[in-house]
């Protein structure tokens, strides 16, 4: 994934993928695959965002405004955490 393509990204979620929130956990379910991935609080926050639609351009200044992080260090963790969930047949990018 190119390091400043974030605009021109659509990320689509594959069905049968659900957040579920347990005791201060966070984890997404594939019903169809019977496997789950663990959320950290910024990984929620994004999980959060992609499900109302809000563009990656958008999540990244959220992430910047809360956390006081460069831009470089956000897009290249925001990149890891979205090819890691494609990886997993979470989401799809295009």
């Amino acid at each position: 994934m190119n390091p400043f393509s974030l605009a021109s990204l659509t990320i689509q979620i594959r069905d049968g993928i659900v957040l579920t929130e347990v005791d201060g956990e966070a984890l997404l379910l594939s019903l169809s695959q019977d496997m789950y991935y663990g959320l950290d609080e910024v990984g929620i926050l994004i999980w959060k965002r992609l499900t109302e639609g809000t563009s990656l351009l958008a999540i990244k200044e959220e992430i910047q405004a809360e956390y006081q992080v460069d831009d470089h260090t956000i897009e290249e963790d925001l990149q890891t955490f979205l090819a890691s969930l494609s990886s997993k047949g979470v989401i799809e990018i295009r």
